[in-house]
């Protein structure tokens, strides 16, 4: 099995990945490891996230300010961005709005951009559409962004395993033709590649 380092590493502008992990704490150290290789290579960087993760990846970026610098620093100059998924894609708990969510991508590109950045990239834990029942928006989104971006943009979408097992065999692999490809870090893959 290849590592997050080495999975992160290999990641391009334009791609935009599927990630299945067996545990949340696997998810957040891979999110931070594809954080710290983005401000390596001069790209802002935003994870979305709820309360847990939020705060597993601030005590993980305070423990290695000495390498990447003070959180608030790199909060303040939008370096970094760690953003509730729930508030980013459905704030007010209705189906999730793809122009909105698009223009809103556009915008962060376009800041980091700004700020002298060469891309944005972009790691969002996708449990929350499960949790509040939007998986077929979910579904939905996904095919409207496509398997590349044609912006300054690399994205994962994380998942859990019981979140991918939850979607039926054509279902997922609509999901994989949205992707450039699928990081599976989890035994029993279903088919995907790592």
């Amino acid at each position: 099995m290849i590592s997050s380092t080495k999975r992160t590493e290999t990641v391009q502008v334009g791609h935009h990945i599927i990630a299945i992990y067996h545990t949340f704490e696997d998810e957040i150290n891979e999110a931070f490891e594809f954080l710290k290789e983005g401000l390596k290579r001069n790209e802002a960087v935003m994870i979305l996230t709820e309360d847990l993760g939020k705060d597993m990846l601030i005590r993980k970026l305070k423990e290695n300010e000495e390498e990447l610098g003070k959180f608030e620093d790199l909060e303040k100059k939008s370096d970094v961005t760690i953003e509730f998924t729930s508030n980013w894609y459905f704030p007010d708990n209705t189906n999730p709005n793809t122009d909105r969510i698009v223009a809103m991508f556009v915008a962060m590109v376009d800041l980091a951009i700004s700020n002298g950045k060469k891309a944005i990239r972009i790691f969002g834990d996708m449990s929350s559409f499960f949790q509040y029942g939007f998986t077929m928006d979910l579904l939905k989104y996904e095919s409207v962004l496509g398997k590349r971006f044609e912006l300054p943009l690399i994205g994962v979408c994380a998942f859990l395993t019981e979140a991918i097992d939850s979607f039926n065999p054509k279902q997922f692999e609509q999901l994989q033709e949205c992707h450039h490809a699928v990081w599976n870090t989890t035994t029993g893959d279903r088919g995907a590649h790592s």
